[in-house]
């Protein structure tokens, strides 16, 4: 392991534990991070390379988003993508590959392909990953710790009524400075199909 391009140890300082990292982002991201290098390849930790993880991430569970009834299920081994999946697994658990099979099958999904969307769910949880429903995966924090309770989440919600009651009797300038003050908390209030729904950005 190295850490921005230096090897990892005491005597350099740049030591560090997975406690440490924890505290910046949620243990998921560190997996899909893990994952998306070769077991056999040298991996260079940087708080930048652990951004781009969590930004791969969560382009995975934004196309989730769209369909929150997919749950995961046992793959379907004799499907394409699937064997795509298992022969990478079974090429010296060449996880990179692995990794890019599900990102293909995030784009047939993002295309309106429920099906891919099934697929997606089903491989990505014999690795691990997009374990959350979607919708609490953006609210907790999409990958980076948040400490946020049930407080939070019930004032966020508070303003977010008082939004569409403003939007609803046509005060615009109300409704766009409640959603200025939540994006300057880094709250993110997204519209579609007649109902907002809310993220960390």
């Amino acid at each position: 392991l190295r850490v921005n391009d230096e090897k990892m140890s005491k005597s350099l300082g740049n030591f560090f534990t997975l406690a440490d990292i924890f505290e910046k982002f949620h243990p998921e991201v560190v997996r899909f991070f893990l994952l998306r290098g070769h077991y056999r390849s040298p991996l260079n930790y940087t708080d930048g390379h652990l951004e781009d993880a969590r930004q791969g991430l969560n382009t995975l569970y934004t196309v989730l988003r769209d369909y929150p009834t997919v749950m995961g299920s046992v793959p379907d081994w004799n499907g394409v993508a699937e064997g795509a999946f298992k022969r990478a697994l079974d090429d010296d658990l060449n996880t990179p590959e692995a990794v890019a099979v599900l990102f293909g099958l995030a784009h047939d999904a993002h295309r309106g392909e429920v099906g891919a969307a099934q697929r997606l769910r089903a491989l990505a949880e014999v690795l691990g990953l997009l374990g959350s429903a979607p919708v609490e995966w953006f609210q907790r924090g999409a990958g980076l710790t948040v400490q946020a309770g049930d407080e939070d989440q019930e004032r966020i919600e508070i303003l977010m009524a008082q939004r569409q009651a403003a939007r609803a009797r046509k005060d615009f300038s109300t409704a766009d400075q409640i959603r200025q003050a939540l994006l300057a908390e880094g709250i993110v209030l997204e519209d579609k199909e007649g109902t907002t729904q809310w993220r960390r950005s």
